[in-house]
């Protein structure tokens, strides 16, 4: 008999007489790794691809997940197995993000203004100068979200999402930004 419901839930079984069993217990006596991943792994993935626009790191990351799950499967309290797999997955991809921010922020102004003009026509070395003068002279917000949007193409959307801040703040940062390094680059 299959013990799962129609929803994809786990099926918690009745302990013996006299045993305490937790949803965590029950779970995990009726699912095994290679079990979860192929019940879960479609959704993570999309959720992953929808979130990182490209297929390779999706499914990397999707492995990450549902390893990161069933190592941290004592923290399931019961309830929908589905949602707080997706909860994970959705707080994963978001750290995930975060830290790649993070990292990107680190990058020297020399990396940034190399990235930011790879595909322009090629400019003087005084011009070069002057953007990272122009770069090294925003506020750390203006240059966090020149660089993930002009530099690294992030979306207004994915820059407040990874930020924590609205696109409307994102708006304003890239717009005050621009307008330094444009003031800068004419004078």
């Amino acid at each position: 008999m299959d013990d799962r419901t129609h929803d994809d839930s786990l099926h918690v079984t009745l302990p013996e007489a006299g045993v305490r069993s937790t949803p965590h217990d029950a779970a995990m006596a009726t699912l095994d790794f290679e079990e979860l991943y192929r019940r879960h792994a479609g959704d993570v993935h999309g959720m992953a691809l929808r979130m990182l626009c490209d297929a390779r790191e999706a499914e990397e990351l999707t492995q990450n997940i549902l390893v990161h799950v069933w190592q941290n499967f004592h923290r399931f309290n019961g309830g929908s197995l589905a949602a707080w797999i997706f909860r994970v997955s959705r707080n994963y991809l978001l750290n995930d993000a975060r830290t790649k921010a993070r990292l990107s922020r680190r990058l020297s102004f020399d990396d940034d203004v190399v990235g930011a003009t790879a595909n322009a026509t090629p400019v003087s070395l005084e011009t070069m100068m002057s953007i990272e003068t122009a770069i090294a002279g925003l506020s750390p917000g203006q240059r966090m979200v020149f660089t993930m949007h002009d530099v690294e193409g992030f979306s207004t959307s994915e820059v407040a999402e990874v930020l924590g801040i609205a696109a409307a703040t994102v708006r304003v940062h890239l717009s005050r930004a621009r307008k330094a390094i444009g003031t800068v680059l004419r004078a």
